[in-house]
């Protein structure tokens, strides 16, 4: 990935949220937060992202529903799921699905 890639973090939480978007913009990325799947979607809907960090468990759309999104709008993007509830039915569904890594949250 470049300077140029754009990534979105998906994630209600809004300190693990921004605490993910400064390490990512220290690197040296564009970045753009999104502190729900309700405004994830949105942001997936006006435009492209090479990358897209989601956790999996949020108030209203899923990480589930979030990586499907970008999949089928943009096959070629990343998806990464993260999560404080990690369970191997989900880490299956979500590899299935496309995610390119699903990380238990510490």
């Amino acid at each position: 990935m470049t300077e140029k890639t754009r990534i979105l973090v998906i994630d209600d939480d809004r300190g693990h949220a921004e605490t993910l978007a400064e390490v990512i913009e220290g690197e040296g990325y564009q970045c753009k937060v999104a502190l729900s799947g309700t405004a994830g979607a949105e942001e997936i809907d006006k435009g492209d992202f090479d990358l897209v960090i989601t956790d999996l468990v949020m108030h209203d759309l899923s990480g589930l529903d979030i990586l499907r999104k970008v999949k089928a709008r943009s096959p070629d993007s990343e998806v990464i799921v993260l999560t404080g509830y990690a369970a191997e039915d989900t880490a299956l569904e979500a590899l299935n699905e496309g995610a390119v890594d699903y990380i238990a949250k510490p």
